[in-house]
C-alpha cells in the first residue's frame, strides 16, 4: 500500500473518493450501487462524504449469512456456526446445469 493510500489513524469527517474508497474496503463503483448517501459538494470540485451518514448508514445493514447455512434446520440448543466457519460448496457450471436438467425432468408438464 503506497503511502498516499494509507489508511490513517484518524478518520477525517469529510471523506475524499479515495479515503472513502479505503475506509469501506470497497471500490467506488459498488459504493455508488449500495450506498444512499449522496456526496457534498463544496464546489471547486471538491467533492466529498459525511463520514458519520456513512457510519449511519452501515450501521442499518443487516448481517446476512450464505444461502446454504442460512437453510440449514437445527435444532434451537444447537448455536448455527459463524458465517466464517460455514464452509459452501462450489459447483461446476456443468453440475450446476445437470441438477436444473434434473429438476426440470421431476416435474410433468402442465397441460
Amino acid at each position: 500500500m503506497s503511502a498516499a493510500h494509507a489508511i490513517p489513524e484518524a478518520w477525517p469527517l469529510f471523506l475524499c473518493v479515495e479515503q472513502l474508497e479505503a475506509y469501506l474496503g470497497m471500490d467506488i463503483r459498488t459504493i455508488r450501487h449500495i450506498c444512499p448517501v449522496a456526496p457534498l459538494d463544496f464546489g471547486n470540485s471538491l467533492v466529498r462524504y459525511h463520514r458519520l451518514q456513512i457510519d449511519a448508514w452501515a450501521a442499518t445493514l443487516p448481517p446476512r449469512l450464505p444461502k446454504s447455512a442460512s437453510n440449514v434446520n437445527t435444532p434451537e440448543s444447537e448455536p448455527m456456526p459463524a458465517a466464517d466457519t460455514v464452509e459452501i460448496p462450489r459447483l461446476s457450471p456443468a453440475e450446476k446445469a445437470r441438477r436444473r436438467a434434473q429438476e426440470k425432468q421431476k416435474w410433468p408438464k402442465a397441460s
